[in-house]
Formats: structure tokens, C-alpha cells, sequence
């Protein structure tokens, strides 16, 4: 994955290549477009996992 590509980018592209990942992402945006709150998300690397956080806030 590209270094360029948004943190939101490539949580969608990761989501994509899981099974039922492309449904548990669409929700999870929904709830936040619900609750008014964006993605503020990202990857960190802890033993050789990457591993997605999300930080949510205020539009």
C-alpha cells in the first residue's frame, strides 16, 4: 500500500480484502456519519502487526 494513501484509504482497501470486512467498514462509517463524529483513524505497527486505531471527533 502506498505511504501517500489516507489512513481511511487504507483501512477501506484492508476491509475490502476480508470477508465480511466491506460490511463491518460501511457500518462503522454509517455510525459515524450518524453520530456526526469522522474518521480519524490510522495504523500502528507493534511486532510485526498492523493494527488499526480509530480516533473519532467532531466534524
Amino acid at each position: 500500500m502506498s505511504d501517500s494513501m489516507s489512513a481511511q484509504g487504507k483501512t477501506e482497501t484492508i476491509a475490502h480484502s476480508i470477508p465480511g470486512g466491506s460490511e463491518a467498514y460501511k457500518n462503522l462509517v454509517g455510525l459515524l456519519a450518524r453520530a456526526d463524529l469522522e474518521y480519524a483513524g490510522g495504523f500502528v505497527e507493534v511486532e510485526g502487526l498492523r493494527i488499526h486505531y480509530l480516533d473519532y471527533g467532531p466534524r
